[in-house]
This record gives C-alpha cells, sequence and structure tokens, in this order.
C-alpha cells in the first residue's frame, strides 16, 4: 500500500512577519522564516518561494528551481522534499493536494487573482503533471471574510458573473470563500473534498497580520507553505 504524507501549514504573528522580498529583505524577517521551519522540522529542504503580483500564473516547479519565482501566484509540483511557499495578510492561501499521485499545489488567492481564475488554472497545472480532480483535497486557509472585504463601484463589474456572493446594504460586500468554492466545482473538484478552515485574519487581530484592518507602513504576513514527503509502501 502506497502512503504519502503532504504537510502543510500558515504561521501566526507571534511568529513574526514572513514577508519576504526578492531584494532588500528584512534580517528579522529571515529569521522568522529559519525558526518557523526549524520548528515544523522542514530544515534543509528545498524551498520555493512565489514572487506574488497579483495574477494568475501558475509555476510548475521541480528540483532545479530557483528560489525565487518571479511574477508567479501559485506553485505546483510532483517532486517530493520541496517546500512551496507564498505570503498572505487577508488574501487566502489555497493548498490543492491529490495524496495518489503526490501532486501538490498552493496559490495566493485575492480578489484579483481569484476573478481573473486562479483557482481553475492552478487546479488545470495540477492535473497537467498528474494529478486527478476527483482525487484533488483543496483547502482555504485563513484570509478576509465577507463581513470585511468591502468593494466600490469601479471594481464591482469583476464579481458580475458571481452575484450570488455580493452582498449589498449600504455597502457592497463579496465572499471570496463561496467564488473559490464555486470555481473548484466547476474544475470538478468534489464538495466533500473542499475544506475551508473558517478563520478570518481581520477578525482576528491577535492571530493574524491583516492588511485592511492594519494599514501597516511595511506590509506584515503570513507564510502558507506545503510539502509533500517521499511515498511509504507498507
Amino acid at each position: 500500500m502506497v502512503m504519502r504524507k503532504v504537510l502543510k501549514g500558515f504561521s501566526e504573528k507571534g511568529d513574526g512577519s514572513m514577508y519576504l522580498p526578492p531584494v532588500n529583505a528584512l534580517p528579522e524577517n529571515i529569521a522568522n522564516r529559519k525558526q518557523y521551519f526549524e520548528m515544523n522540522g522542514l530544515s534543509g529542504k528545498k524551498i520555493v518561494i512565489a514572487n506574488l503580483v497579483h495574477g494568475t500564473n501558475v509555476e510548475k516547479v521541480g528540483v532545479s528551481s530557483e528560489y525565487f519565482i518571479p511574477v508567479t501566484d501559485a506553485l505546483v509540483t510532483k517532486e517530493s522534499g520541496i517546500i512551496l511557499t507564498l505570503t498572505g495578510a487577508d488574501c487566502f492561501p489555497v493548498y490543492f493536494e491529490d495524496k495518489t499521485t503526490g501532486v501538490i499545489g498552493i496559490a495566493h488567492c485575492g480578489w484579483r487573482g481569484i476573478v481573473g481564475g486562479i483557482i481553475g488554472k492552478t487546479i488545470a497545472s495540477v492535473i497537467e503533471i498528474g494529478g486527478k480532480a476527483e482525487n484533488i483535497v483543496l483547502t482555504i486557509g485563513p484570509g478576509i471574510c465577507t463581513k470585511h472585504f468591502e468593494i466600490k463601484e469601479d471594481v464591482l463589474s469583476y464579481f458580475l458573473p458571481y452575484t450570488e456572493f455580493i452582498q449589498r446594504d449600504k455597502d457592497i460586500r463579496v465572499d471570496l470563500k463561496g467564488i473559490i468554492r464555486k470555481q473548484a466545482s466547476e474544475a470538478d473538484v468534489l464538495s466533500e473534498n473542499i475544506i475551508d478552515t473558517d478563520e478570518c485574519t481581520y477578525c482576528l487581530p491577535e492571530k493574524y497580520f491583516s492588511y485592511r484592518r492594519d494599514k501597516p507602513e511595511h506590509l506584515e504576513a503570513q507564510i502558507a507553505f506545503i510539502i509533500q514527503f517521499p511515498h511509504r509502501k507498507f
């Protein structure tokens, strides 16, 4: 019997900021990352970082991939032992795993990426490298809830294909997680395989950094990661 172990996580405010740009990274943020991965037993593993641009590009990662992947918001791999990472501070980290084939992925899902189709594109990439839609477990990590995701009329048109997830009162608010779930279902991910961690970064100031809530002068963010370990036979 072949068993594949997938480990995924999302840091918390108490772990320190994990924001790491390609240049001029703060030494304390580098130290925070090192300590966090050590704490999770991942020292010495190959790390790949998505250099986020709020787009929809998905990069296929392998053992020869660079440390920083430019201009991308999602990473997928079929290789064992590679830590796929990205940051978030209201945008949702979404994890993809097919434990049967060993294919994994992670996507940074802000509203622009979501309406641009990053969920479907990441699922398609998982399938291209060997995954199967019916085997994909999709987990929605902590991000901003409907109550705190307010939009203005100037961007409303982007959400019109998802009118069932728009709430109108004196303000306009959008259920981004609802759109993620719908897009995943449309890409043939089984409803029972869509998992919601059900935490809002904005609502939990003691636990998470939130860009919309805190409006920091210097960006502070959590790190999301996923890794697949070599399979074991029993």
